[in-house]
């Protein structure tokens, strides 16, 4: 693949591979994501896979004719835990495809689409098609082989994929590798078939971990090239030397306190900035867990006006909310929001806007419901629902089986058109 983009001099050159390496090829990379891309086999399989390779290279020293042995218990480990019948499982799904071929005394990996299947191999060469320098062999990191086989998520795994296809190089006649290179994420999104987005968000976590690193690039040949990177050979997510940790304090801290003393300056600064923060952005919680709440609160003190108004005067009692119509207001317009909106817990929504105080929350709807509950019980008890029929229904639903599906979380919502209930009054 021609280096494009890239200054002549720039270039990010490595000596050797700390931890060494397993030659795997673009061929089989592509085979064994077509294959999980289509469903023909599992995230799982896919990380005892590269656990097949991380053990086929750790015996490539044995001489010819020397005895080898594989275990579902060494896969296991490689993998991060998985037990010996997950292992079993995944090997034969991986020999059902054709893609490995695994034995107690050897392994065999399938190196061209030839060897699979006539459905996969199709998918595979197609895949194959869109990458340019495909008949190459990657010298991938065993550091980096461990960590796949350990488990990574879907975008991740295929930005790491796809890196290791346009970064990584080995060149025979300087006997260096070159690690950096040019790849746009939509580029990712459509050989690999996953989200643009989500492709971002893994590179730029990738970043963050330093498996990547962003080389300095013009806006030109990003717009035409797409983002330089550099690739981390020698990268592990677990730390080469672990310094041990101690429960007992060394002997020249032992006994002393990492608190400042009560008239300390740094004490007082930090009293003189909570008392500057108060009112400029900072809520404060005023009400405990525990003490604000009168008592059980049931799906039917939210729906039923009669209820809503006793509970508006509990609260009022309890000193949660005070004494005025504009109180009650936003009680109902939060019992409003808690039915229009939670599926499962209505009750347990309603707890929180009124306890966190998150007012912001509600929107207009749920203040046009709340005072219409509130007008129909000043009325003299109107039978005026909380919810109403959608659109095409007849009058107001009955309360018993408004109830009835409340409780048996018989309900789905939809924010165009408020609540429909399902089954309930048809």
């Amino acid at each position: 693949m021609p280096r494009v983009g890239t200054e002549k001099g720039t270039e990010v050159w490595r000596e050797r591979i700390e931890g060494g390496y397993r030659r795997i090829s673009v061929m089989q990379l592509c085979m064994s994501w077509s294959l999980y891309i289509r469903g023909r086999i599992s995230r799982r399989d896919l990380r005892v896979w590269f656990a097949c390779h991380e053990l086929e290279e750790r015996r490539c020293m044995v001489e010819r004719g020397g005895k080898v042995s594989f275990t579902a218990e060494e896969i296991g480990v490689v993998t991060g835990g998985l037990s010996p019948r997950d292992v079993r499982a995944s090997l034969r799904s991986l020999e059902s495809v054709q893609l490995v071929q695994a034995r107690k005394s050897r392994m065999r990996f399938a190196k061209t689409p030839s060897d699979l299947r006539n459905e996969d191999a199709a998918a595979a060469t197609e895949m194959v098609s869109r990458i340019v320098n495909r008949r190459r062999i990657i010298r991938v990191p065993r550091r980096l082989v461990r960590e796949l086989a350990a488990g990574m998520s879907k975008a991740v795994m295929a930005t790491v994929y796809a890196h290791l296809i346009r970064c990584v190089y080995f060149r025979a006649a300087k006997s260096r590798y070159r690690t950096d290179g040019r790849c746009k994420a939509s580029w990712i999104a459509k050989t690999f078939s996953v989200s643009e987005r989500a492709v971002v968000t893994a590179r730029r976590k990738l970043v963050e971990r330093g498996w990547l690193t962003v080389l300095e690039s013009s806006q030109w040949q990003l717009n035409r090239y797409g983002l330089r990177l550099s690739v981390e050979l020698d990268w592990s997510s677990v730390p080469l030397k672990v310094r041990p940790q101690s429960s007992c304090p060394p002997p020249e801290t032992a006994g002393l306190t990492s608190c400042p003393r009560a008239n300390s300056t740094l004490l007082r600064k930090n009293r003189n900035l909570a008392s500057r923060g108060k009112g400029i952005g900072v809520r404060e919680r005023t009400k405990r867990a525990g003490t604000w709440w009168p008592g059980r609160l049931d799906v039917r003190d939210l729906v039923e006006p009669e209820r809503l108004e006793r509970l508006c005067r509990r609260l009022a009692a309890k000193g949660t909310i005070g004494e005025g119509l504009a109180e009650k207001q936003r009680v109902a317009a939060a019992a409003a929001r808690a039915i229009r909106k939670a599926n499962r817990n209505p009750c347990g929504l309603f707890c929180t806007i009124i306890r966190d105080e998150l007012w912001h929350h509600i929107a207009e709807r749920d203040d046009r419901r709340g005072i219409k509950m509130l007008n129909s019980q000043a009325k003299g008890g109107s039978d005026e629902p909380l919810i109403h029929r959608t659109r095409g229904g007849g009058g107001p639903l009955r309360s018993e089986p408004l109830i009835q599906a409340l409780v048996g979380k018989k309900i789905s919502f939809r924010e165009d058109r408020g609540l429909r209930l399902l089954g309930v009054g048809r």
